[in-house]
């Protein structure tokens, strides 16, 4: 019966996977398993950068910037969008320190950055157009990012309401930037 103790220190938790193929399996079966681990996870990151370099060219670039881009200049926005993403998610990768971490900065990023936008387009589409939407996204992006992230080491430059500076306990675990959900706030 597991008395609830794991019994590995807490920074190697992220090992059990690989612990697990190494010392409880045969190693042809760890050598496979590690492989479609590492197969699964390239195929995931490519996919995204892929997709987020696209998504640039098709709909940032060719729809505000350049309406009449021919396919080979899109196709050249795409690969140079490419390396760049690559190199933003390389960093990301070295600097933030908890997956969960930076799932919850992009889930808060889509609700205050993404959300009113697609709540105006189902809801008011008269009011909407591209120009509107660019500068809705910098703008919520910019108040965001004023009100500070401790994941990426970002300093508010405005204190929202219910705000409490963060203990060094909550700075190494990434916490919430302040008692009150601050993104509900901005939204």
């Amino acid at each position: 019966v597991h008395n609830g103790v794991v019994p590995i220190p807490k920074d190697d938790t992220r090992m059990i996977l690989p612990m697990v193929l190494q010392y409880l399996t045969p190693s042809f079966v760890a050598f496979f398993g590690l492989g479609a681990v590492s197969a699964a996870v390239m195929s995931s990151a490519d996919s995204s950068v892929l997709s987020a370099s696209s998504m640039f060219a098709r709909n940032v670039y060719k729809l505000i910037f350049r309406q009449n881009a021919s396919e080979t200049e899109i196709m050249w926005v795409m690969r140079i969008a490419i390396f760049v993403v690559g190199g933003m998610a390389t960093v990301m990768a070295l600097t933030i320190p908890t997956i969960y971490g930076l799932w919850a900065l992009c889930s808060d990023l889509v609700y205050v950055i993404l959300f009113p936008q697609l709540l105006m387009t189902v809801h008011f589409p008269e009011y909407c157009n591209t120009y509107g939407s660019l500068f809705a996204y910098c703008l919520g992006l910019f108040i965001r990012m004023i009100g500070g992230e401790k994941l990426i080491r970002l300093p508010p430059l405005v204190h929202f309401p219910g705000y409490e500076p963060p203990t060094q306990e909550e700075i190494e675990e990434a916490a919430e930037t302040g008692r009150q959900p601050f993104g509900t706030q901005l939204f």
